[in-house]
């Protein structure tokens, strides 16, 4: 074991298992104290540090300012402060367009898809006209009054026979619209289920008895439109009827 000289700063080699505690220095002549020594020795004598990661750091390693040889960095005296983890903001989330959007194509496909029953309907049918949308005249928008038909035979001056056929047509829109024809079906008197031929005759203004009468028969002016939710009468001269007809129907016809 090596020891110093604390006078001289001579190195002594000593047996570490010596009994004496004061060696003599050879040079100086002073008494240098083992046990002091060792002590000295001992406490200076830098020991292992220990990092909190357990991992062994050398001594000569804990010595060194690691400040030295750095600029001031200001990123260092935040470092003891408690960083904040701000959490990312997300975008707020519109929901309200895209049902929107879903709720008006899915009344649009349902209108579509039952495009017959919607123009079944007589209030919706009469809007549409009245925003003047072009919709077809239809038969269903006609409605024939069974208890004003009325059938007789008139003589005319050529003692000729013609059946006249009177009754009333009823408008079924809230909306003016066009006239329809009045289609007569004849059926036979020996099979009622027979249909022996059909007539279509246009609605026109009523003829006076003295019109029918005269031979041949000059039809009065057509009527045009008819206003809505409006009831007209007709009149209506067939000179010429099948044999053998028991009966007839009447319905609107729109061509």
């Amino acid at each position: 074991m090596f020891i110093s000289c604390p006078s001289c700063q001579k190195t002594e080699d000593i047996d570490p298992d010596a009994e004496p505690d004061v060696l003599i220095c050879s040079q100086c002549g002073s008494d240098i104290s083992i046990s002091t020594e060792e002590s000295e020795h001992t406490a200076q004598k830098p020991h292992w540090e220990h990092a909190s990661n357990l991992f062994a750091s050398p001594p000569f390693l804990s010595n060194i300012d690691s400040s030295e040889g750095r600029e001031n960095d200001p990123a260092d005296e935040q470092i003891d402060e408690p960083l904040e983890l701000a959490a990312p903001t997300r975008e707020k989330a519109h929901l309200w367009p895209w049902f929107f959007s879903a709720l008006l194509i899915m009344t649009v496909v349902g209108i579509w898809t039952q495009k017959e029953a919607w123009l079944d309907n007589r209030w919706m049918r009469s809007s549409l006209i009245n925003l003047s949308l072009p919709l077809e005249n239809r038969a269903k928008d006609w409605f024939i009054l069974p208890q004003s038909v009325q059938t007789r035979w008139v003589t005319r001056d050529d003692k000729s026979r013609v059946m006249v056929v009177s009754g009333s047509i009823r408008n079924l829109l809230t909306a003016s619209m066009p006239y329809p024809g009045i289609e007569i079906t004849f059926f036979s008197r020996n099979q009622p289920d027979l249909a022996l031929g059909e007539r279509v005759l246009p609605l026109t203004d009523k003829p006076d008895l003295k019109a029918i009468s005269q031979s041949p028969f000059v039809a009065a002016k057509a009527l045009k439109i008819a206003k809505q939710r409006s009831e007209t009468e007709f009149v209506m001269v067939i000179e010429s009827v099948p044999e053998g007809t028991g009966d007839f129907t009447l319905s609107p016809r729109v061509d």
